[in-house]
């Protein structure tokens, strides 16, 4: 489903990102076999309530115990949010998204065994 909204909403300008995601997963299941991917975790900013992101990650953690995960993610986003609750980075690659002016980015591969 998020791909799909990602190709309503930016087409083909996200080609690069779909691309990295191949490259950098590639390299990653040569030495890991993933249970699972985190697919979109956002919270609120503007919310009064704190640590949800923390909450949210803890209960996966809680319910699937032992389980090894991965998520991407870019510079443009928090990833030290990641780093801070114990991910571990096992790839990047350097894109440009080709949206109205460009947006140069490093692309993210994190991963955890809860």
């Amino acid at each position: 489903m998020i791909d799909v909204v990602q190709n309503l909403f930016f087409g083909c300008g996200v080609m690069p990102y779909n691309e990295a995601n191949k490259a950098i997963y590639a390299k990653y299941t040569k030495q890991y076999t993933p249970d699972g991917e985190i697919r979109f975790l956002a919270a609120n900013p503007d919310s009064k309530v704190n640590s949800v992101g923390t909450f949210l990650l803890n209960e996966l953690a809680k319910r699937e115990q032992g389980k090894e995960i991965y998520l991407y993610t870019d510079t443009n986003c928090i990833y030290q949010f990641y780093e801070h609750r114990g991910f571990e980075r096992v790839g990047d690659q350097d894109i440009m998204l080709e949206l109205q002016n460009g947006i140069d980015l490093k692309w993210l591969m994190y991963r955890k065994t809860l």
